[in-house]
């Protein structure tokens, strides 16, 4: 398990790293865990095949882990980013804004690519408990500085 120290005001999204996306049911229940822990703080959590570039993006956060597979990614975002990013995204396809058009995959891609930009990996751990605890924490820490 390994860490980086968050600033208390960010949301959460998970990354549930999987053997085999055909047998993601299998994972349901521990998925529901996470979600359950947190479900204002951890805004989305998808299952992902360990590739070279999460694994990399792993290995630069924290060199002294070792990947395995079941695992959890935990990721930071900030909501104002978030807002941002859609903006951004409305504002490229302005016409399409302006008359209603504009896909919900847009809407879809704009989010993923905040909410699981591995930049903002901020702890893992191949522990569900672990990693339940780390949101947790974090949660309550920005709780007490209200």
């Amino acid at each position: 398990m390994a860490s980086r120290e968050l600033t208390g005001k960010e949301k959460f999204s998970v990354i549930y790293i999987i053997e085999n996306m055909k047998e993601n049911e299998k994972y349901d229940e521990t998925a529901e865990k996470i979600l359950m822990a947190a479900p204002y703080e951890v805004h989305s959590l998808i299952y992902e095949t360990l590739s070279d570039a999460l694994k990399d993006a792993i290995m630069r956060k924290f060199s002294e882990v070792h990947v395995t597979v079941p695992s959890f990614v935990v990721l930071n975002f900030n909501l104002t980013e978030l807002k941002q990013a859609i903006k951004e995204m409305e504002k490229k396809h302005k016409w399409k804004k302006f008359f209603g058009r504009i896909e919900d995959n847009k809407y879809l891609r704009a989010e993923h690519d905040v909410l699981f930009n591995y930049e903002n990996i901020t702890y893992y751990s191949n522990n569900v408990d672990d990693a339940v605890s780390y949101i947790l924490n974090n949660i309550e820490a920005y709780i007490e500085e209200q």
